[in-house]
């Protein structure tokens, strides 16, 4: 319950942050040059989604929670939800970036491209090895 509750957050934060950062165009679309355009989504698509991604992250808040308080939490898990959760605020950070109207280049979303992005994949990659050894340690250690 712990891990999918980890693993739902962690795919839930790069939504939320999306939408948090919101639009960081610095000029009107009609004007604007795209590193990659944005989805034109209707505003109704935008509602359930934000609505979905509050209603897992509040899930998973609580569901944390309640394994932190029974005992059921422990230091691994806090580890890999950290470092999934950084890694969820620069991929969301990073979409932001890219898909930002600009006038001329997009420096700050090319930026994101070539060191955010390789970044966020490195702290998955370290936080999958992390749990995965972390979880067959503690087995061995039980049996």
């Amino acid at each position: 319950m712990v891990w999918s509750a980890v693993v739902l957050l962690a795919l839930a934060a790069p939504v939320a942050f999306w939408y948090v950062i919101g639009d960081q165009s610095s000029v009107s679309p009609d004007h604007a040059d795209y590193l990659v355009e944005p989805l034109r989504l209707p505003s109704w698509v935008n509602g359930a989604v934000v609505a979905v991604t509050a209603l897992v992250v509040l899930g998973c808040a609580l569901v944390l929670l309640r394994e932190s308080r029974r005992g059921r939490l422990g230091r691994r898990h806090g580890v890999v939800l950290g470092l999934l959760l950084v890694a969820g605020l620069l991929i969301g950070v990073s979409a932001r970036m890219i898909t930002a109207g600009v006038i001329g280049a997009n420096i700050g979303g090319g930026i994101m491209l070539m060191v955010a992005l390789p970044l966020a994949g490195a702290l998955v990659l370290v936080a999958l090895g992390y749990g995965v050894v972390s979880t067959i340690r503690r087995r061995s250690s039980e049996g």
